[in-house]
């Protein structure tokens, strides 16, 4: 199969489906997209909300919360509490399936009375002023944090503990200001460095202990401004350094950007990887586009996430998942999550799917917990869901969801931004 050109209907400019796009396309029998790449991973991101957070009530219990919903929504807004409770069922905002109107028309329907959980997050505790947050103590304004512990101010921190003010730092500990970090320990003010120890103002260095102000190192130890220097001596240089100073900390990070500009830049942070392409990719294999991605197999188009198979067009998403496509904060042991949003944990062949946990055939559903042959948050048996689902698919084909600027929403599109 040869690639081909076409035109994004969203910026109308040209990409190309490569012959693995179509191979992965009809594997799991979906339409090419007629969305770019960037396009489409736009338009998921509407639908994750990782900088906003409100005060408001729960529209349950009724107590104070925060949310990242506002008080205005036209939707429910419940607590983690009550989400999970056995208090309400998401079964009772069922629809039945109407040929007479879009597909989309009918999910946004119910997206107007489904409760929707106030804060994202997972077997947390002391976390209730941060976002996506999964298996983490104490996290504070820190979305995309995973089994973290003591984290403040940050963003896509994983299995580490101690961490302030840092982006994309993994598996590390005491550190603070870092950016695309693994393995550090007890250091600040490290840029595009794994495996540090006891080091400050580093940038694209590796395996390094008690270094300062200094740049491209490999396996070094007792750098001071990219000299090599005795133990007693950097101690010394050391100790007449303020790093706790405001003014003197100012004067070091036009120290360090100065620092940085003359330094060798590596085209990509690609560690461990094989046949990937993009950037912050780390034992990978046959990665393609991908960005800021960790244990990543035959995958493309992928940004933000670990340990994902067999998947393509996924944003904030990862861990013993494979066959994700079009997906927005999905793939927690989950397989065949298609056009889906804040869907995982057990999940299997969910299609539409929105903040669904534990479930497994479903269609174009919201706010269902272990529920399974559902169609419109209504519970049919497999025989009425198996003959049903082709016939919604054709209909979404025959009567497409047109959206207010021209564009055309049918089967193989993910929600539409206005929903």
């Amino acid at each position: 199969m040869n690639s081909e050109v076409k035109i994004c209907q969203n910026c109308s400019n040209e990409f190309r489906i490569e012959p693995e796009d179509f191979k992965f396309y009809e594997k799991i029998s979906v339409p090419p997209p007629t969305w770019c790449p960037e396009c489409r991973m736009i338009r998921r991101m509407n639908f994750r909300n990782e900088r906003n957070l409100y005060k408001r009530k729960c529209d349950l219990c009724k107590k104070d919360i925060i949310a990242m919903y506002p008080e205005n929504t036209i939707f429910p807004v419940y607590c983690q509490r009550c989400w999970f409770s056995d208090e309400w069922d998401a079964l009772e905002y069922s629809s039945l399936y109407n040929e007479n109107i879009s597909f989309f028309e009918q999910m946004q329907n119910i997206t107007r009375l489904v409760p929707r959980i106030a804060l994202e997050g997972y077997q947390n505790t002391n976390s209730e002023y941060a976002n996506y947050v999964w298996f983490s103590k104490n996290v504070y304004l820190s979305p995309s944090t995973i089994h973290s512990e003591n984290i403040s101010y940050s963003k896509s921190i994983y299995h580490s503990r101690d961490v302030i003010d840092a982006v994309f730092v993994h598996y590390s500990e005491l550190c603070y200001e870092g950016v695309n970090g693994q393995k550090c320990h007890s250091s600040s003010d490290l840029l595009n460095s794994q495996e540090c120890i006891n080091s400050y103002f580093l940038f694209d260095c590796i395996d390094c202990q008690n270094c300062f102000m200094s740049s491209n190192l490999r396996h070094k130890s007792y750098m001071f401004r990219n000299r090599n220097v005795l133990p007693e001596e950097y101690k010394k240089l050391m100790n007449s350094i303020d790093l706790g100073g405001y003014s003197k900390r100012g004067e070091l990070l036009k120290e360090f950007r100065l620092l940085r500009e003359r330094s060798l830049h590596r085209f990509a942070t690609i560690r461990k990887s094989v046949n990937s392409s993009g950037d912050v990719i780390t034992n990978s294999k046959n990665a393609f586009h991908c960005f800021d991605i960790e244990k990543g197999e035959d995958v493309r188009y992928w940004t933000h996430g670990l340990e994902i198979k067999d998947s393509m067009d996924i944003t904030g998403a990862g861990d013993s998942a494979e066959l994700l496509y079009e997906g927005i904060n999905v793939g927690y042991k989950d397989s065949k999550i298609f056009f889906s949003v804040a869907t995982f944990d057990g999940c299997l062949n969910v299609q539409y799917g929105d903040f669904c946990r534990h479930c497994q055939n479903l269609f174009g559903c919201l706010g269902l917990r272990n529920k399974q042959y559902c169609i419109l948050n209504r519970q049919y048996t497999k025989e009425e869901y198996e003959a049903l689902v082709p016939r919604i698919i054709k209909h979404m084909n025959d009567m497409p969801y047109i959206d207010k600027k021209g564009r055309v929403y049918k089967y193989g599109e993910f929600f539409p931004p206005e929903l």
